[in-house]
Parts: structure tokens; C-alpha cells; sequence
């Protein structure tokens, strides 16, 4: 198979994988690229070490494998394959060494590339250019020649760079090895050059390629880029070479570094430097570049990246527009990325519609983030039929990826038993989930389930975990927290009642707002309690506080302290209108009773009348101290009552 046929499969491969999202497809166009491989098409071997690196085309992730891809392209010539091997973490000494180009070379033969319109070479120059692969490379053995006859005394040590010199140290290593008359020596690396480089490239106007790209002009962008970034390419016989063979080129050099020695009179050294000083490398924002050629030739990844780029604000200011833009074009494509996006921007914006089908595809399609809002639509049954078992799948979905949404969704479905079948096991399990992952109301969850009579139970731990709970900043995680210890510690269910204690949990949730809790503390201040005295202004305190809020349960109480003047200034009228409230709202015999009483002290016979009706009322409530006071009235011939002793 001719290298023109190899090159066609692979390319008709790459596009099969990197164009669509049909992963149907994809064993078919593995199987191209391999062939291609094995028929000698180096950056064939590129493209099957990037699969095996980062799981395309449904190959999984094999280091070994990856690795030894990556080797092979970099022995056949495959610039890509050198720089691919870098973005995975796998270029190492062995690959250094049995590359046909430094890392140098290969940069600069996959940059020009990508600025003549290759789509996978500016993937792979965005890739290396956003995560600063050229930055992180320690040290690089370049060829540099030196006049024999100013080799220095002291053994050759001038013109060496230490490893991890800056790029200064190279421009003063070459500039003290200048080179002789008749022209520049292949591999030569100067500090003028160097600083050519430089120059030319920050001539490049970054900020204005971006924008430019932006604006929809990368392509004449790129092509200037083309034109303006040949000072880059220092290695110019790396690019004259280019279409040599392997062995072609292995000869030239030797050829080339035997003759140089002969005719000038140099020799060949090696020198340790960094085969980039940092004004070499393009910022990372340049990537935004060559990102934007692989989007506009189909790279769905490149999409991606870009849109993810607009949305994060990382390396471009944050543009929603076009984060909208880029997701819908990988959503039509059926990436799982963009359609889960448009699924949760959907959301964001109340079109639950939309939103589910986005999601729905977003979830066929594997991404994770699709299961817990999927989960919740099939659960309330807002835009499709509620759906307990798809919604129990997607949460647990979700709960298994270490979605912390699903957490307390699940255990809340599991211990209600409501639209499911009680599960104290599994509400058990994902509350615990949900706490380990710094929930609060997770402890209270939990607290419930360990009070309960199963197996679960124990009391210390649902202490301990209520008053973690009832320091939560959520008002009503630490609200319900502080009731149920007030219950707990009034009630004497750790083994010993403690009406102090309780008292003072009642009052903390009082203070977020608990009405139950002000109520509650109220009354034991109202009535006392061993070891804890009738606290009357504290009891009017709570009581008034209730009934301002409307949330007032028994108002016989707050009448009591008014008709006796405890803790407020007496005051009748109040106290009638609290009893009157009373017994239209509450089963109060108390408050019947009460009613009678202030009728009886007033003595008319209209009072009197009143308060045997009320007193009536109060028996039939249970209420028996009525039947003692209804004891002493009598009716006179005059069928008028009177009050007897």
C-alpha cells in the first residue's frame, strides 16, 4: 500500500472517530487506522496511542499499549507521535533517544501544519500549547559545534547550561560559541537566533489573533500566523527533510555532522539545555487559535474545548454567547457534552422540556452529569410519566458516581415510604454517603434512622449527630435538630430525663425561628420542672413572641400569665379575649373553665348564666374541677342562678 493510501485510511479513520459521535462506527475506523499502521503510516501509530491514552474510539485505557504506539510513530518519523506521547505523560529517554526528530523539530514540523491547514495537527498544537507540555520538558540533548580552537582550558566547560537553565543560559551559551564563516552548521542554536525567534514571534500580536478568530477570521488569521511564525521553526532542515525517509534522514545527518567537522574544524558536543527557553513557547490563550481551526474543520473535541473555554472564562473572558453557540453544534452532533449543557441550560432557564429531552440523550450517550436531573424529572413526573424505577436507576447512577445531589435524594425516597417501599438499609447507606460528604442534614437523617427500633438503633450516636446538626448553618436542619434533643432529654430516652437540658435545646431552636421549640420552651418555664424553676418571664416571653407570629398552639397559657400578671402586667380583657381564642380554636377544657371563672367573680346574673354554660362545656371537655365549681350554684324561684358556699 502506497504512503498516499495509508495516509487516505488513516484520515478517512480519524474523521470517522473525531468527526461524529456514532460510536457504532467506531470499531470500523479503529480497524482503518490499525491497518494503516501496519502498512507503515507512522502517525497511524499517533492516533492509536492517543485512543489507548485518553479511551477513544471505545478502546479503553492501556498505558503499555499507548506507549508503544507512541514509540513506534516516533521511530517512523511522526512528529505528532512525539508531541502525543508528551500530552500523555509518556515520553521518556528511550523515546528521546530512539526519535528520528528532537522535540523541537517535531514542534515546529507540526506547527507549520497546523498553520497550513492541517485540523489534526492544530488539535494537537492547541492541546500541547493549553496544558504546557513544551514548559514541562526538563532537558533536551541538542547538537551544538564549537571551533576546535577555542575550546576553553578548563575542559569544555564554557558554553554548557546546567539543566533547567532559562532560556538566558542558552543565549549565552551560544553566543559564546559564535559560528565561523560560510553559513550556519544544521542544528546550530545560538542566542541570536534565539532571540530572532523571539522577536518574530511576539510580533505575532496574540490579542489580536484571538479576537480576529473570533470574530470568524481565523482562517486568514492562521494563514498570517503561517507566514509571520517561520522564526520559530529553528531547525530549517527539520522542515526541508520532512518528506525524506527515515533512514534517508538518519544519513544526511551523519553526513552532514562528518562533513561539518572535516571542512571547518569544528566538533560535534552535547550540550544539556531546555529545548525551550520560555520566551519560546506561545502562551497558553494562543491555543484558543488552533482550537478554533479544529472546530471549524469538525473536530468535535475542539467544539468542546472551545465551549467549555467561553463558559469557564480560563483562557478567553467569559462569553455565554458562544459557549451557546459551540454546545448546540456538538449537541446536533450528538456529543454527550454539548447535549448535556443544552440539558441543564434548558433547566437553568425553566424550559423543562427541552431540558429532559436534552438530558435524556445526554444520559444514552454517557454523561454522568445527565443522571441526577434525568433521575429528578422521572421522580416528580413533570414532562414525562413519573417513572420510579428509571428515577431510582439515575439516581443511583448518579449516587455511584459521587453526585452528592443524589445523596440525600435517595435515602430521602428509601426512608419515607412514600412513592417507594421502606428501605432503612439503603436510606442507611446513602444518608451515610450524603454525610460523608459534609451534609448536615445528613446527620439528621441519620439521627431519625438510629432512634428508630431496628437494628440501627442507638441513641448516643443520634445525640452526637443532632448536636452536629444543631450547629448547621441551615436554620432548618439546626431548628429540627434542637427539638428532637429537647424531646430527647425531656422525654429521658438516653436513659435519664433532664429538663435543664432540654430546656435549653428547645431555646436555641427557639432562636432560629422554631415556633414548636419557643412553645415548647415556653411551657416548661410555665410549669417548672424537677430541677428547673417557673421562669414566668421567660414563659410570657416565648408565648407572646408565638402569638405575634401567629403560630400560637395554646393560648390558655399566655392567658394564665395576663389574668395573673406573671411575667406582664395584669391585664383581663387580654386574658378573656386569649381564653374566648382558646375555645373557638383549641379542645381546651382548661379554657371553658377559665371563662367561667371570670364570669362567676363578676356576679351578675347574666355573668352568672354564662359561666354555667362554660362550666357545663369544661365537664363535657373532662375538665373536673368544673363540676366543683358548678357544685355551689343553685337556681332561685326566680329561675335566676346563684353562687352557694
Amino acid at each position: 500500500m502506497s504512503s498516499e493510501n495509508t495516509a487516505e485510511l488513516r484520515k478517512k479513520g480519524m474523521d470517522s472517530l473525531y468527526k461524529q459521535c456514532d460510536s457504532s462506527l467506531y470499531e470500523e475506523a479503529i480497524g482503518w487506522i490499525d491497518e494503516a499502521a501496519r502498512a507503515g503510516d507512522a502517525d497511524a501509530w499517533y492516533v492509536l496511542g492517543h485512543c489507548f491514552s485518553w479511551g477513544d474510539g471505545g478502546v479503553g485505557f492501556n498505558k503499555e499499549k499507548a506507549y508503544d504506539c507512541f514509540l513506534r510513530g516516533a521511530r517512523g518519523g511522526s512528529a505528532l507521535a512525539v508531541l502525543g506521547a508528551l500530552r500523555a505523560g509518556l515520553f521518556d529517554d528511550t523515546m528521546r533517544r530512539e526519535s528520528l526528530y528532537t522535540v523541537r523539530e517535531c514542534w515546529n514540523r507540526v506547527r507549520s501544519e497546523a498553520d497550513m491547514g492541517d485540523e489534526y495537527a492544530a488539535w494537537q498544537v492547541a492541546e500541547t500549547l493549553e496544558w504546557g507540555d513544551l514548559s514541562r520538558l526538563t532537558e533536551e540533548e541538542l547538537n551544538v559545534l564549537l571551533p576546535k580552537e577555542e575550546e576553553p582550558e578548563d575542559g569544555g566547560e564554557t558554553g554548557k547550561a546546567e539543566a533547567g537553565d532559562t532560556g538566558e543560559s542558552s543565549e549565552s551559551a551560544g553566543q559564546g560559541n559564535p559560528e565561523p564563516d560560510g553559513g550556519e552548521a544544521a542544528g546550530n542554536t545560538d542566542g541570536t537566533e534565539f532571540r530572532k525567534a523571539a522577536d518574530e514571534s511576539a510580533e505575532g500580536n496574540a490579542e489580536d489573533h484571538l479576537d480576529e478568530s473570533a470574530e470568524g477570521n481565523t482562517a486568514d488569521h492562521l494563514d498570517e500566523s503561517a507566514e509571520g511564525n517561520t522564526a520559530d521553526h529553528l531547525d530549517e532542515s527539520a522542515g526541508e527533510n520532512s518528506a525524506d525517509g527515515a533512514d534517508g534522514k538518519a544519513a544526511e545527518t551523519a553526513a552532514d555532522s562528518a562533513a561539518a567537522e572535516k571542512d571547518t574544524g569544528l566538533r560535534i558536543r552535547r550540550v544539556i539545555t531546555k529545548p525551550f527557553p520560555r520566551f519560546m513557547i506561545p502562551e497558553p490563550r494562543i491555543s484558543m487559535v488552533y482550537y478554533s481551526k479544529a472546530a471549524e474543520a469538525g473536530i468535535v473535541a475542539a467544539m468542546e474545548k472551545i465551549g467549555k473555554h467561553c463558559r469557564e472564562g480560563r483562557l478567553i473572558p467569559v462569553d455565554i454567547e458562544g459557549f451557546l453557540l459551540w454546545a448546540r453544534k456538538c449537541a446536533s452532533l450528538g456529543n454527550a457534552w454539548g447535549l448535556c449543557e443544552m440539558g441543564l441550560y434548558s433547566r437553568e432557564k425553566g424550559d423543562d422540556e427541552a431540558a429532559f429531552r436534552y438530558l435524556e440523550a445526554a444520559e444514552i450517550q454517557g454523561d454522568p452529569r445527565a443522571f441526577y436531573p434525568l433521575g429528578m424529572y422521572y421522580l416528580e413526573g413533570k414532562v414525562t410519566e413519573r417513572d420510579l424505577d428509571k428515577a431510582v436507576s439515575c439516581l443511583e447512577k448518579a449516587g455511584k458516581m459521587n453526585d452528592n445531589r443524589s445523596f440525600m435524594a435517595l435515602g430521602n425516597l428509601f426512608y419515607q415510604d412514600i412513592l417507594v417501599e421502606r428501605d432503612d438499609g439503603k436510606a442507611f447507606y446513602w444518608y451515610s454517603k450524603a454525610y460523608g460528604d459534609g451534609y448536615g442534614e445528613a446527620a439528621l437523617a441519620l439521627a431519625h434512622l438510629y432512634l428508630r427500633e431496628t437494628e440501627y438503633q442507638d441513641n448516643e450516636k443520634a445525640v452526637r449527630l443532632l448536636e452536629e446538626a444543631g450547629a448547621a448553618v441551615d436554620p432548618a436542619v439546626s431548628s429540627e435538630a434542637n427539638l428532637m434533643l429537647g424531646n430527647i432529654f425531656r422525654d429521658g430516652l438516653t436513659g435519664i430525663q433532664d429538663p435543664v437540658r432540654a430546656v435549653y435545646f428547645y431555646e436555641t431552636g427557639a432562636k432560629t425561628g422554631n415556633p414548636e421549640c419557643m412553645e415548647l420552651a415556653a411551657t416548661m418555664y410555665y410549669q417548672g420542672e424537677d430541677g428547673l424553676e417557673p421562669d414566668y418571664d421567660k414563659a410570657f416571653y416565648w408565648l407572646n413572641l408565638c402569638e405575634l407570629n401567629g403560630t400560637l398552639q395554646s393560648c390558655s397559657k399566655l392567658a394564665t400569665l395576663y389574668l395573673e400578671g406573671w411575667g406582664c402586667e395584669a391585664n383581663e380583657e387580654r386574658a378573656k379575649e386569649l381564653f374566648e381564642k382558646a375555645s373557638r380554636t383549641e379542645y381546651d377544657g382548661y379554657a371553658f373553665y377559665m371563662l367561667g371563672k371570670i364570669a362567676e367573680q363578676n356576679g351578675t346574673p347574666e355573668d352568672l348564666e354564662y359561666a354555667v354554660r362554660m362550666y357545663d362545656t369544661a365537664i363535657d371537655m373532662g375538665y373536673s374541677e368544673a363540676s366543683r365549681r358548678l357544685s355551689h350554684f343553685r337556681k332561685t324561684i326566680f329561675g335566676h342562678w346563684k353562687v352557694t358556699r
